[in-house]
C-alpha cells in the first residue's frame, strides 16, 4: 500500500514539472510566431476539383492555423485577412491581386499571419488606400511585389503599418506607388529589412510617432526622398542601408525624433542632404559609420551632407564625408558632438572646424557665426 502511494506522489510530481514548462513555451510562442497547428492547406484557382475561385472565399472558410496557397493567375479582389493563417502565392510576379481601384487591396487585422509571393496593384483612390495595411501584431510579409498603388488622393502607397507591432517586412519589392513606398503610423518593434524600394512619388519608408522599428540592410533610391522619421519617433534603429540617388534627401529625422541611431549606411548621390536632423528640435541621436558623398546641390533651403537645423546634444562620429558641394550645414544647433570623422577637405592636422550659425529672432535680423570643432579627425576613410 505505501508502495503504491509513493509511485502515485512521485507521477504527480513528475506531470507538474513537465505541464509547467510546456505551459511557459506555448505562452513564448503565441507571442512570437504563428500559432503551431497541423492545419489544412485550401487550393485558389487552378485544376483541382475542389479549389476555391476566390482568395476571399477560401479565407472565409478557414480557420487558424490553415494555409490558402493561390495558384497562378490575376485575382481581381479585395481580401481581408481576419484570421490566422498563411497567405501564399505561387509565384510573385504572376500571381496578382488587383484591387480594381477600390480601397485596400489587402487588409490584415488578425495576428500571426504569414503573407508571401504576390503582386499587389490598383488600389483605391481614397486616403489611406494602400496595396497592404496591417492592423494587428506578428505578421510575416514577405517576397512580395507591391506596385502601381497610385489613387487620386494623398497617401496611397505600398505598405501601411497603423498602430501594429512585431511585424516582419522582408524581400519585398515596393515601386511605382504614388505615395510612400512603407508608411509606419503609431507602430513599434517592427522589422522592415532586405526590401528594394524605388521610384516611389514621395518618401521610401515613412515613420511617425513610432519607436523600437529596425529599419537594416534594404535598398532604396530613387524617390523623392529616403527615410524619413517624423514627430516623436525614438529609439529606432536605422543601419546598413543603400540610400541613394534622391532628388532631395537620403535620411531626415524631424521634430522630437530622438535617441534614433542611423550606423553603417551607405548614403550617396542624394542631391539635396544625405542626412538631415531637423527642423527640430530633435537631440540625442547618433550618426555614426555611415559614408556620406554626392550631396551637389545648394539651394536657399539648408543642403548638405550633414545637416543640422535646431538640433541638439546629437553625436555624429567616424562617418566618412567627402564629395559633396557642402559638407556640413549647421544651423542654430547647439551640444552636439563630431568625432573621429574623415573629411575629404581636412588641412590633416589639428582640429577639423566646422563653421555654422546661429539665427536669432527675424525681428532682430541677425546672424551670428557659430563654430563646431572635430578635434580628432580621421586621416583615412573608414571601412563602413
Amino acid at each position: 500500500m505505501k508502495t503504491s502511494i509513493i509511485s502515485i506522489v512521485i507521477c504527480l510530481f513528475l506531470l507538474i514539472t513537465l505541464i509547467n514548462p510546456m505551459t511557459v513555451a506555448i505562452d513564448n510562442v503565441k507571442k512570437s510566431t504563428i500559432p503551431i497547428s497541423s492545419g489544412n492547406i485550401l487550393y485558389v484557382g487552378g485544376s483541382g476539383s475542389g479549389n476555391y475561385t476566390r482568395i476571399q472565399d477560401a479565407i472565409n472558410d478557414a480557420v487558424d492555423g490553415d494555409t490558402v496557397f493561390v495558384f497562378n493567375g490575376t485575382y481581381f479582389e479585395n481580401v481581408e485577412i481576419n484570421k490566422s493563417i498563411k497567405l501564399i502565392g505561387e509565384n510573385r510576379n504572376i500571381t496578382i491581386i488587383d484591387g480594381n481601384n477600390i480601397d485596400d487591396v489587402v487588409v490584415i487585422n488578425a495576428d500571426f499571419v504569414d503573407f508571401s509571393n504576390f503582386t499587389l496593384k490598383n488600389c483605391g483612390n481614397n486616403n489611406f488606400d494602400v496595396g497592404i495595411e496591417i492592423l494587428s501584431d506578428y505578421n510575416g510579409i514577405y517576397n512580395n511585389s507591391i506596385n502601381n498603388n497610385s489613387g487620386d488622393k494623398l497617401v496611397s502607397g505600398g505598405i501601411f503599418i497603423n498602430s501594429s507591432s512585431y511585424n516582419n517586412i522582408q524581400s519585398n519589392t515596393l515601386y511605382d506607388n504614388k505615395y510612400d513606398g512603407i508608411t509606419l503610423i503609431k507602430s513599434d518593434f517592427n522589422r522592415i529589412h532586405h526590401n528594394k524600394i524605388f521610384n516611389n512619388k514621395r518618401l521610401g519608408i515613412t515613420i511617425t510617432n513610432s519607436s523600437n522599428n529596425t529599419i537594416e540592410n534594404n535598398e532604396i533610391y530613387e524617390n523623392y526622398c529616403g527615410i524619413c522619421l517624423y514627430p516623436n519617433s525614438t529609439h529606432n534603429m536605422i543601419k546598413m542601408n543603400h540610400v541613394y540617388n534622391h532628388p532631395c534627401c537620403g535620411i531626415a529625422l524631424k521634430q522630437f525624433s530622438n535617441y534614433n541611431k542611423i550606423q553603417y549606411n551607405l548614403i550617396i548621390d542624394n542631391l539635396g542632404h544625405g542626412i538631415m536632423l531637423g527642423p527640430g528640435p530633435v537631440s540625442r541621436n547618433t550618426v555614426e559609420m555611415n559614408t556620406i558623398s554626392g550631396c551637389l546641390i545648394s539651394l536657399t533651403s539648408p543642403n548638405g551632407a550633414i545637416v543640422l537645423q535646431n538640433a541638439f546634444l546629437n553625436t555624429i562620429k567616424k562617418n566618412n564625408i567627402f564629395d559633396n558641394l557642402i559638407n556640413v550645414n549647421l544651423n542654430s544647433s547647439f551640444g552636439n558632438k563630431w568625432l573621429n570623422n574623415y573629411w575629404d577637405n581636412y588641412l590633416g592636422f589639428g582640429p577639423k572646424v566646422i563653421i555654422g550659425w546661429v539665427y536669432l529672432p527675424m525681428k532682430l535680423n541677425l546672424i551670428i557665426p557659430w563654430l563646431n570643432f572635430d578635434w580628432h579627425p580621421a586621416n583615412k576613410p573608414y571601412d563602413t
